[in-house]
Order: C-alpha cells, then structure tokens, then sequence
C-alpha cells in the first residue's frame, strides 16, 4: 500500500507496473482459549471507467462500510446499482 492519493497526484505513488504483493495485519487483541472472537475484515474493490475513477470508487465504498460498520450493522444495504 502507498500512502499518496493518486486521483490528487500526491504523496507516495506508484508509477511503474509491476508484480506487488501485500501483507495486511491486525491491531492487538486478546484470544482466550475455548471463547469465541470476533475479527471483521473488509476488503474493498471500485471499478470505474479508467484507473483513477476505479480509486474514487472504492473510495466511496469505503465511506459506505465504514457507515454500515459504525451503525452497528443496522443500515443494511438492500438495493444494487446497476452499470
């Protein structure tokens, strides 16, 4: 992951196509033996019609999860926008 906003052309970006691979990790929490835990994960993908659209689509979804998490999960989502 970079930290630069390619749509603004700033910070960290990058500019040259190439095999990336990504590790993702977790904050602390504790696990106790024989006690269920809860890890809720989103993984968020956009498509637009170019690259950098596609970036402001999933940035939009993002701010839709993020909502739909801090609702507690009661502001479901019930309807697919069609392309």
């Amino acid at each position: 992951m970079y930290s630069g906003d390619p749509v603004a052309n700033s910070g960290w970006i990058c500019n040259f196509k190439t095999d990336q691979r990504l590790m993702a990790n977790t904050g602390t929490f504790q696990l106790e033996k024989d006690k269920p835990q809860e890890i809720i994960i989103a993984y968020v993908v956009g498509r637009g019609n170019t690259s950098l659209e596609s970036i402001n689509t999933a940035k939009d979804i993002t701010k839709d999860a993020i909502a739909f998490y801090n609702s507690n999960f009661t502001e479901i989502p019930v309807s697919v926008k069609e392309n």
